[in-house]
């Protein structure tokens, strides 16, 4: 695909065995992903609770998207990230109450190589790690 996007729609009581507990995105082309005015809640997996995201994506963006109540058996309560991109953005998010056994209850990049992130006019509370309680970035 070289466009992905996902508009007004609810993840609830997703999981997984593996990674992503609601979504998992493993891609080889620079393509971009827009996550707008959704909410994922109540999602697990292993790694990600509720996205995993790996390969090559020119742009992330998530637009008023809700990431809450998600769990991950080791990083990335809410969102594991293992990319090449240019732009990964997070525009008025709302981050609450996710938890990882070890890092970024929220999001762990574990990364190849991320150009430019970007938080902007996002609300984070309640999250849980053993580090990085809300954010762990891995270079």
């Amino acid at each position: 695909f070289s466009f992905f996007e996902i508009n007004n729609c609810k993840g609830n009581r997703d999981s997984s065995d593996g990674n992503g507990g609601s979504i998992n995105v493993i891609t080889a082309s620079n393509s971009s992903l827009l996550i707008s005015n959704t909410t994922f809640f109540n999602s697990s997996s292993s790694l990600g609770g509720g996205l995993y995201l790996a390969g090559s994506l020119d742009s992330v963006t998530f637009l008023r998207t809700e990431f809450r109540n998600m769990s991950s058996e080791f990083s990335g309560g809410a969102i594991s990230l293992r990319l090449n991109a240019n732009q990964v953005t997070f525009e008025e998010c709302k981050v609450n109450d996710n938890q990882a056994k070890y890092q970024g209850s929220f999001l762990f990049q574990q990364s190849l190589s991320v150009k430019n992130l970007t938080v902007s006019e996002s609300w984070f509370g309640g999250n849980n790690a053993g580090s990085g309680g809300t954010v762990t970035l891995q270079g």
